[in-house]
């Protein structure tokens, strides 16, 4: 089982939160102080990095159309694993 990053550009925030609550995971994005953790940058679209445990998993079908590529790691990384090959 090999882990995969892969990228994904949405138009907006309510089709990625569908697909996440269909992945059964949540995310934090305030502190315990309910204070935001990091501000957003603004950007006219809404992107998201996903680190997938399985390669195979039938989940990526889903998130498939929203896939984008880009030429270089990004801002974001995943403990050590890698969006580029090398």
């Amino acid at each position: 089982m090999a882990q995969i990053v892969k990228k994904y550009e949405f138009e907006n925030e309510s089709i990625v939160d569908s697909l996440i609550k269909n992945l059964g995971v949540d995310t934090d994005e305030y502190d315990d102080e309910l204070n935001e953790i990091t501000p957003p940058i603004l950007y006219d679209k809404f992107c998201v990095d996903v680190c997938w445990n399985d390669e195979n998993d039938n989940a990526i079908n889903d998130w498939s159309e929203f896939e984008i590529n880009i030429d270089n790691e990004g801002i974001h990384s995943f403990a050590g694993v890698k969006y580029i090959s090398d």
